[in-house]
């Protein structure tokens, strides 16, 4: 179990070294989510309501930092006659 855990933080740190930190920080920030799917998928654990509600959160966090929210407040904003 020591060789592949090693292997996967190498190989992680070394892309980190590529990416911007910014994307890095996203990504990471996913981590409790993948682990907690791996662990439904690969393991027949359950997902409780907490944790379903977890996931949610660390996945709308993600989305509302990556998403550009003024496409969304140009459409609902009334438009204004700009004065010449």
């Amino acid at each position: 179990m020591v060789f592949p855990t090693v292997m996967a933080l190498l190989i992680q740190n070394t892309a980190q070294r590529y990416t911007p930190s910014t994307h890095v920080s996203i990504l990471l920030s996913l981590e409790s989510l993948f682990g907690a799917l791996a662990g439904v998928f690969l393991l027949g654990e359950h997902l409780s309501e907490q944790m379903i509600l977890g996931c949610a959160f660390i996945f709308a966090a993600v989305l509302l930092t990556e998403v550009d929210p003024m496409p969304l407040v140009r459409r609902l904003l009334p438009k204004t006659d700009a004065a010449p």
